[in-house]
């Protein structure tokens, strides 16, 4: 629906031209309410500030003319350009209008060059609203799926509520006392804090904060982000989609800010159930261009994931067969001691024979596989067999241990027998840059720690799954098992995830520290699969 448009135009006879097309066009009550402005400063001002309200559309007069370009230049369209270009800074997402009854090749280009761009030469209602339908910005009905955003940065947090279509149905602020908040979670649960400990006996037991612990922090979460007015535009946005299984949550924040609060333990309580159980929820790495290593949209590391059609070719599975060993790494320690001792996993064998089956059965390639055993030099079998790729998917199935530093290494047999090595997982996202690998799944302990997800995104990993802190293998095996089922029937990433999810149940530590990171936008699809009753979720995901 076009419901709040943004006039802007330095001419006052243009403004008040539009304004009574506009209110002239439909009946009273219907017309769209309009925002006008007269210069930059106040177009800039009102998309800061329409909130609950958010603007459809900016509609801008061809011969704007501003601070910086005025007289010939306006008549040429740079006013008009410039005021295109800051608003599309601020939101990305706004749909431009410009006005001209005459052609400003100027504009022309830009518009023809830009999606979500268009030049009108009929200034009416119906032209807005077919510019608009011609780049498919206004609903016809059911969405296939929606994206709430949310923005975690070290001065603010926002709420964003957008349909697959590219409408934007909110963009809130959230109460700025949330950020207290967040900096004692982070406080609170950045490493060593860990979901496991270990009696002085060697028993292993879940820590002294689960779940009550974890459960209040989601409970202040839900209600710092899913509260009016956030509430009702998420409301606003199941009319569109029907369903929570088809809204996609993203956190978005940078490594500087609150990359170890534990935001997939967002909690309903009124429902008394984990956003996680009813809705794709996945994080993302901004990176500041000193940060990223590879290049933009063109390079073949960062190139877009779109999961269905993607996910189902090449596979590679690496099993690390360390079995009973020590691992030390120069002078990285582990828990305070300069050696950490591990076993064999005991479920490595079932990911792999599962695997096997879901490609088989579905028809597609067998995953090739690679186990590293005893060997001289496993770090360059590894590097061998990811290659150049390219891989819609890497698993590795093996230990993974964090450091005290917060390094976190991939545990890999050594020269001899009970010797162990460490890949950082700095060195291992590098491997994976190169082999051009979409998707990479990391069934290990603390394999996606702050430090290790920042790592892959700096490479241009495009997603990656994994577990936050240590879990049981057969609770791994558990999850795996769901996710490439799901991939193999090609469902969306954002999707697969979420019913993988559903095969851990809540009361289970593996359920909260399961996290996806996506770095590139389509991690939903626009045909998603029929809904179902599946075996290996526990619920529907309908609120």
């Amino acid at each position: 629906m076009l419901s709040h448009l943004l006039i802007v135009g330095s001419d006052p006879a243009w403004l008040q031209g539009m304004q009574i097309f506009l209110e002239t066009s439909l009946p009273e009550g219907d017309a769209p309410r309009m925002t006008l402005c007269a210069d930059d400063t106040a177009a800039l001002a009102a998309l800061d500030r329409d909130g609950a309200d958010p603007i459809s559309a900016a509609v801008i007069f061809g011969f704007h003319a501003s601070a910086a370009a005025s007289g010939s230049m306006a008549r040429q369209g740079f006013g008009a350009l410039g005021l295109a270009i800051d608003l599309r800074a601020k939101r990305p997402s706004l749909p431009v209008l410009f006005a001209a009854p005459m052609r400003i090749g100027r504009l022309q280009r830009y518009a023809a060059g830009t999606q979500g761009v268009e030049l009108i030469e009929v200034e009416s209602l119906d032209a807005i609203r077919a510019a608009l339908s011609r780049m498919h910005l206004l609903s016809q009905g059911q969405q296939p799926w929606a994206q709430v955003d949310i923005f975690i940065d070290v001065e603010s947090v926002r709420f964003r509520v957008s349909l697959a279509d590219g409408q934007v149905l909110a963009d809130l602020p959230v109460a700025s006392d949330m950020r207290w908040f967040l900096r004692d979670a982070q406080d609170e649960f950045r490493p060593p804090w860990k979901i496991y400990k270990y009696d002085p006996n060697g028993a292993l037991r879940p820590h002294d904060g689960w779940p009550s612990r974890l459960r209040s922090v989601g409970d202040r979460l839900h209600d710092y982000l899913i509260s009016d007015p956030q509430r009702k535009a998420i409301e606003s946005c199941l009319k569109h989609v029907g369903s929570m299984d088809d809204i996609h949550f993203c956190f978005i924040m940078d490594r500087v800010g609150f990359l170890d609060v534990p935001y997939e333990a967002m909690h309903d309580r009124e429902r008394d159930r984990f956003i996680r159980n009813m809705s794709p929820l996945a994080r993302r790495i901004l990176l500041h261009s000193s940060e990223s290593i590879v290049g933009g949209r063109g390079s073949a590391a960062a190139s877009a994931l779109w999961a269905p059609a993607k996910l189902t070719r090449r596979v590679l599975v690496v099993t690390s067969d360390t079995g009973t060993g020590s691992l030390s790494v120069g002078r990285h320690r582990f828990d305070n001691q300069p050696e950490r001792i591990f076993s064999r996993l005991p479920d490595q064998e079932t990911e792999l024979a599962d695997l096997r089956a879901i490609r088989a059965e579905k028809g597609w390639e067998p995953p090739v596989e690679c186990t590293l055993r005893t060997s001289k030099d496993s770090v360059a079998a590894l590097e061998s067999a990811i290659g150049a790729g390219p891989w819609d998917i890497v698993h590795y199935c093996g230990h993974s241990v964090r450091s005290d530093d917060d390094v976190v290494f991939l545990v890999l047999p050594g020269a001899r027998s009970h010797e162990l090595v460490g890949l950082s997982m700095e060195r291992f996202a590098q491997m994976l840059r190169k082999g051009r690998v979409s998707l990479l799944i990391l069934s290990s302990c603390e394999g996606t720690s702050s430090s290790s997800i920042f790592r892959a995104a700096q490479e241009g990993v495009p997603a990656t799954i994994g577990f936050r802190w240590e879990v049981l293998s057969r609770e791994a095996a558990k999850f795996t098992r769901c996710l490439h089922e799901k991939l193999a029937d090609r469902q969306p990433l954002g999707r697969a995830y979420l019913e993988a999810v559903r095969a851990l149940t809540p009361d289970s530590p593996a359920f909260l520290s399961a996290m996806l990171v996506v770095q590139q936008d389509p991690w939903a699809d626009s045909c998603p699969p029929q809904k179902e009753t599946d075996p290996c979720s526990n619920g529907s995901g309908t609120p």
